[in-house]
């Protein structure tokens, strides 16, 4: 297993660590972080990555954050693909320490399963041209309107003489 050091500025990152107790108190960072790549040096497969957050302003809520990403091959119709296994990401907020754990599991392949076949007979003759009346644009036909506003109700007959 080969494992790469690497570190990652606060001017080119894009590790946020948001922090909220409530939404009045609502905030988010945007930190450096370092870590390591573990990969196979034959295939370049990578089966783990670490990394954590570092120069977190003191006066931040958040004091450390840490993730580990795992991954593997995995079955997917019948291919092997790469894919995450498993993250835990670890957050210390003053006294408060918090743990997530996530699995993957359960990767499908979807789709609509959908063909187009095209079993012409080649020796048929082509079908006829599409005249051009079928496709030239016609002036749209209205009925005449029996009443100018069509939004006037119209009036009841007269009830027949008593």
């Amino acid at each position: 297993m080969a494992v790469f050091s690497y570190f990652i500025d606060s001017a080119h990152s894009s590790y946020y660590i948001h922090y909220g107790a409530s939404k009045d108190d609502d905030q988010r960072i945007v930190t450096a972080f370092r870590g390591l790549i573990y990969a196979d040096p034959n295939t370049g497969e990578i089966s783990r990555i670490k990394f954590e957050a570092v120069d977190i302003p003191r006066t931040f809520p958040v004091t450390a954050t840490s993730e580990v990403l795992d991954y593997d091959m995995t079955d997917i119709s019948g291919q092997q693909f790469v894919v995450p296994l498993a993250a835990k990401l670890y957050m210390k907020a003053g006294r408060e320490s918090t743990k997530n754990e996530i699995e993957f599991r359960m990767y499908r392949k979807y789709d609509t399963g959908s063909t187009i076949k095209y079993d012409l007979d080649p020796n048929a003759p082509p079908p006829p041209a599409l005249p051009n009346s079928a496709t030239e644009e016609k002036p749209p036909t209205t009925a005449p309107s029996k009443r100018e506003n069509p939004w006037v109700l119209p009036t009841a007959p007269p009830p027949p003489p008593q």
